[in-house]
């Protein structure tokens, strides 16, 4: 069975400010990328400053094949080809998330908000709900790997409002995938890419470890 590698390294930590063009940033250096054959969930924490920091339960679960219950998914840990994986965050406050996923192919998908992907309707929306439980794709739905071995990639970014540079960001990959060019496909997505890690650090997430 070929090995996938599933990177789980959050690039991201909740911003707090009430600006709509600040969320999370890339907190962890490239130089902390563990090695090609693991893959996993890295927590980072970032200082407080004078505004109250959000602070988010966020787990990771994966199973394998659609045979064994959930596990908890951790740093080092393999994942397969075929695997299945959920994200499931638990604000403490209204807050706005967003989650990106560069998969091994290059592409950034947005998982969170999201009405629905590769046709199966999932109707997750803006703005998370204090103590409410999201599971992402669905409780009851999970996402999994194709046959592509490499490495992928997930960003979260929470904030107190939305975040707007973001979002039409984002619209404009969808622009760009319609028109089918993959030279403006990819300058769409390395300038998405690079709105993700402008985001200045300020708050505090927290991995549960359960």
């Amino acid at each position: 069975m070929k090995n996938r590698l599933l990177n789980m390294m959050l690039y991201s930590l909740v911003a707090v400010h009430t600006g709509v063009s600040v969320a999370a940033s890339q907190t962890l250096a490239q130089s902390t990328t563990p090695p090609a054959h693991e893959r996993g969930v890295q927590p980072t924490l970032v200082p407080d400053n004078a505004h109250p920091p959000l602070d988010i339960d966020i787990q990771y679960r994966h199973r394998r094949n659609n045979t064994d219950d959930f596990k908890r998914l951790n740093d080092g840990d393999t994942l397969y080809s075929g695997d299945h994986y959920q994200i499931i965050f638990t604000p403490t406050e209204t807050t706005y998330v967003s989650i990106f996923q560069k998969g091994s192919s290059g592409n950034l998908y947005q998982l969170f908000p999201m009405t629905q992907f590769n046709g199966v309707v999932v109707n997750n929306f803006n703005p998370a709900q204090p103590n409410i439980t999201y599971f992402i794709p669905a409780q009851d739905k999970s996402f999994y790997l194709d046959e592509r071995v490499g490495e992928e990639k997930i960003y979260i970014i929470a904030t107190r409002q939305p975040d707007k540079q973001l979002e039409n960001q984002y619209q404009q990959v969808l622009i760009a995938r319609r028109g089918r060019s993959a030279a403006h496909v990819q300058r769409a997505q390395s300038r998405l890419q690079s709105a993700i890690q402008m985001r200045d650090p300020a708050g505090i997430i927290t991995h549960s470890p359960h």
